[in-house]
């Protein structure tokens, strides 16, 4: 062989592994980690880019539409700015995916829908203009139920992700489906969804990684297509606590504050005792046993009491429905006119459910949230709820598909802790447990109080450095 082409192989050949070592490192690194490889100058946005978007093309289920031409230019700029030593922070150059109804200035939004006339977008969601502002690159527009309305995360038009266990395909959880699972198969580090009921921390929970709902308003997303403008707020997935603590402080410019270092004992963990906790499939109470015991070896001050604000809000959904409920027919009532091809059938049952709650009884459901709000706002600082993310374990994909009435059952079910504290508007992060031999992933959730999402998060960060 000639030397010259012997050498351009060999070239060819270390190139070739180099991208496969950077594609691992992106694959599972944090996006911190990220960012500090590229400011040692261990690898540059350009590299990162052409490891990654191989696996962007062959992701089934996950993405609703790509966003290249938009990231190509993002990608240009970021390296840029690195190679200068003038990066706009912590996550610049970091690739991340956005639910499919957030607005993206040029590409449609669906909101996983063929109701929804999604045509292309005049302008940019803010959050979206916020993320580009600080360098984040939009890779893509991600898969979710449709309209957000279901906790399932099945979406049969727009696609639904894989999610396999023990060698079965589960639901990918919802309604934030596509974002969950392009963090959770190594796509990015960082993704975006929208949580209303818990469809940023069950997915998270099912697929094994974090979920963050900060308090209402932290975050303005009142221009997205919304389910519910009283409980809709933005939720970030991400592979350990500190990413989401990164994100979330980043975009609300709100200050760390994280010098002070917690100790266990400092700190007591409030298992409630109520349906979040008693209302469980066997095989969870069993893990969140067992972590609790742990928890508590540890030094954890765990206490069980009744929460009377819980007990409160299954009362009140119980009589008058749902918020999310009413909010949903009043915002896509007016679908069940359209033909029934461009509902879904689940999504048309929840709705024509949902038109038979009396529109009056919203306003106690409104009333009667202030006052719980404000009475749980009187909750110790060192206090804090656990219990886990989801009641029941994740089933076969197949089980809901093929039965309406268990579709409807279950979506009850997963959505039971998460909308408990959406109503209460807790901040709420799912905090993975490691799983051993293949098992289904499990998710501790650990909330507070209103507007205490940075204590929250120092918590979290503590209890995932045991666990």
């Amino acid at each position: 062989m000639d030397f010259s082409i012997a050498l351009g192989t060999l070239c060819l050949m270390i190139e070739m592994a180099q991208l496969d070592q950077l594609r691992y490192f992106s694959r599972t690194c944090s996006a911190n980690a990220l960012t500090s490889a590229y400011r040692a100058g261990i690898c540059s946005p350009k590299e990162v880019r052409q490891a990654i978007l191989p696996d962007f093309n062959t992701s089934a289920g996950v993405f609703a539409s790509t966003c290249y031409d938009l990231a190509d230019k993002a990608w240009v700029q970021s390296d840029l700015r690195h190679r200068l030593k003038r990066d706009l922070g912590p996550l610049d150059g970091i690739p991340v995916v956005i639910k499919d109804n957030f607005h993206i200035e040029g590409y449609t939004t669906s909101s996983g829908s063929l109701a929804i006339d999604s045509k292309r977008q005049p302008s940019s969601s803010g959050f979206c203009k916020k993320l580009l502002e600080h360098g984040l690159i939009p890779m893509a527009k991600s898969t979710m139920s449709e309209l957000a309305f279901s906790g399932v995360g099945i979406n049969t038009v727009f696609g639904t992700p894989e999610t396999v266990s023990a060698g079965k395909r589960h639901i990918p959880g919802g309604s934030s489906s596509g974002s969950a699972a392009a963090v959770s198969s190594g796509l990015v580090p960082i993704a975006i969804g929208t949580d209303t009921s818990g469809s940023v921390r069950i997915p998270a929970a099912v697929q094994g990684i974090v979920g963050f709902r900060p308090s209402f308003g932290v975050h303005d997303i009142s221009d997205i297509q919304p389910l519910s403008r009283t409980l809709d707020t933005v939720g970030f997935f991400s592979r350990d606590v500190n990413d989401s603590v990164t994100i979330h402080t980043l975009l609300s410019s709100v200050e760390r504050e994280f010098c002070e270092q917690l100790k266990p004992s400092a700190i007591e963990l409030i298992v409630p005792d109520h349906d979040v906790s008693n209302a469980l499939d066997p095989k969870i109470k069993s893990k969140f046993s067992a972590l609790v015991s742990g928890l508590s070896k540890i030094g954890f001050r765990i206490k069980v009491e009744c929460v009377p604000e819980f007990d409160a809000v299954s009362e009140l959904f119980s009589k008058y429905g749902t918020l999310v409920s009413h909010e949903a027919y009043e915002n896509y009532g007016h679908l069940l006119e359209q033909s029934h091809d461009n509902l879904q059938p689940f999504t048309r049952r929840r709705l024509s459910k949902a038109s038979l709650l009396k529109a009056s009884t919203k306003d106690i459901l409104l009333s009667s949230r202030r006052e719980l709000i404000e009475s749980l706002s009187e909750l110790p600082r060192h206090q804090f709820f656990i219990f886990p993310t989801i009641p029941v374990e994740p089933v076969e994909l197949t089980r809901v598909l093929k039965d309406m009435d268990f579709h409807e059952s279950y979506n009850r079910q997963i959505l039971a802790n998460t909308m408990l504290g959406s109503y209460l508007d807790m901040p709420g992060i799912s905090i993975p447990i490691k799983k051993n031999n293949g098992a289904q992933p499990f998710g501790l959730l650990l909330s507070s109080a209103q507007n205490r999402d940075l204590p929250l998060l120092k918590v979290a960060k503590l209890i995932e450095s045991f666990v």
